[in-house]
């Protein structure tokens, strides 16, 4: 199905709030990644060696471009920004040791454990207040924007539930998880869905959600949506103390698409 997601018109307010974030958007992944490449041409010796750092190069300069043009994603800045923050410290911080100390084993050192951890830290403390500035107080205000929102699981924060414009989709993140309790990913059309339900689990058990044939989701007792599609033995069940707004954002965007 066509994403219109970016067609969708953004609320005056929210609008408002995406506008006065733009230069400092620009700028977080703009000045790590312009000292990265003036130290490297600073650096190179010759256009061999240059050209074959620029493929290096390269990668802070995608990381930029993606971090820019993710405007109508702010919940994915903090993350994408720290993943950057590591990345360019990686690339570009034994830049310096080449152009002032070359013996400095130590400065080297330092750079490549604790420069990852402090940049990568502070580019996601700037995103994350950036991203709570744009989406708010108010998640109902956040209805009637074209922003993906993503929630987590009461209880198991690797469950998350996107609800685009469009879609709704369960995702089960993790590393380490055993077959059992892996969801890959299911999602489903709005325009399918039939039933939204806020009730009670009461005992712990695993389900097989519609989308899925292989991979049941172990749902802990506790209050969750119920997210039906026509087929009851397989409704979506969602864990979450957020399941009002949640059917609201829901049925917002469904009425939105009729």
């Amino acid at each position: 199905m066509k994403n219109t997601a970016a067609r969708k018109p953004i609320p005056e307010e929210i609008d408002r709030r995406l506008r006065n974030v733009v230069l400092a958007r620009w700028l977080l992944p703009g000045v790590p990644v312009s000292a990265t490449l003036a130290m490297w041409v600073a650096v190179a010796p010759g256009v061999g060696e240059f050209l074959q750092g620029s493929l290096l190069m390269l990668l802070p300069v995608v990381w930029m471009v993606r971090f820019i043009r993710h405007r109508l994603n702010p919940q994915v800045w903090p993350n994408s920004a720290a993943g950057g923050g590591v990345m360019v410290t990686f690339v570009g911080g034994p830049l310096p040791l080449l152009l002032f100390a070359p013996l400095n084993a130590g400065y080297f050192l330092m750079t490549m454990v604790l420069g990852p951890v402090v940049v990568g830290g502070v580019l996601w403390a700037i995103a994350k207040a950036m991203s709570r500035y744009v989406l708010g107080n108010d998640p109902d205000a956040l209805i009637d924007t074209p922003f993906p929102l993503t929630y987590r699981a009461t209880g198991d924060r690797q469950l998350r539930l996107t609800v685009t414009t469009t879609e709704v989709s369960f995702e089960r993140r993790g590393f380490l998880a055993s077959n059992s309790s892996t969801y890959p990913h299911a999602t489903m059309p709005l325009e399918v869905v039939e039933v939204l339900r806020l009730g009670p689990v009461e005992e712990k058990r695993k389900v097989l959600f519609d989308g899925s044939d292989r991979w049941p989701v172990a749902v802990g007792p506790g209050t969750a949506l119920r997210i039906g599609f026509g087929r009851p033995e397989r409704d979506w069940i969602f864990p979450t103390d957020q399941g009002e707004h949640l059917a609201r954002l829901i049925q917002g965007r469904m009425a939105a698409n009729a």
